[in-house]
């Protein structure tokens, strides 16, 4: 009787494990979106599995790696984006969805503003079929206020996890 009980219950924990992660992967809320032809853009990346799923659909053709944080060392999400060519006409505006927002843009120079809670950040960048990244990161001084501040470098591996803010920002 005992070895029964104990092989539903290895059968139950099998099951169990097997299929508890595939209904929390199905629960992604990462956004991709074709502005036009020549541009789209992904954004999320709440969560590992989600930062994992991101960076592999991102191996397809994505040129642009945008983070979002603010010290001391959250992500932020939430962040308003616009992208405009050198030209200075806009290419792109979206919201992130997450503290990760890719891009995928035609070779040229660029200017990618970030903007978070009324706190704007440009930078330049040029697009020349590497994946680049560009950190935004917002400190906060003593009374709370983000200042804004930015990065740019070739793909480079995110820190290590976090506290969570609340309201805007998700676990790192």
């Amino acid at each position: 009787m005992k070895r029964v009980l104990l092989t539903i219950l290895a059968g139950t924990a099998f099951a169990l494990w097997t299929i508890v992660p595939l209904v929390y992967s199905q629960g992604f809320i990462i956004h991709e979106e074709a502005v036009d032809p020549n541009h789209k853009y992904m954004s999320g990346g709440v969560g590992v599995e989600e930062r994992n799923a991101m960076e592999a659909q991102a191996a397809k053709g994505y040129d642009l790696k945008l983070v979002f944080a603010i010290t001391p060392g959250n992500y932020l999400s939430f962040i308003d984006v616009k992208i405009n060519d050198q030209s200075g006409k806009q290419v792109l505006s979206a919201q992130s969805n997450g503290p990760w927002f890719y891009a995928d843009l035609p070779k040229g120079s660029y200017t990618v503003v970030a903007d978070y809670e009324g706190n704007q950040k440009s930078q330049k960048v040029t697009v020349d079929g590497s994946l680049k990244q560009v950190v935004f990161h917002w400190k906060q001084d003593l009374a709370g206020e983000p200042k804004a501040g930015a990065s740019e470098r070739k793909q480079a591996v995110t820190g290590a996890a976090k506290t969570e803010r609340p309201n805007r920002s998700t676990e790192k």
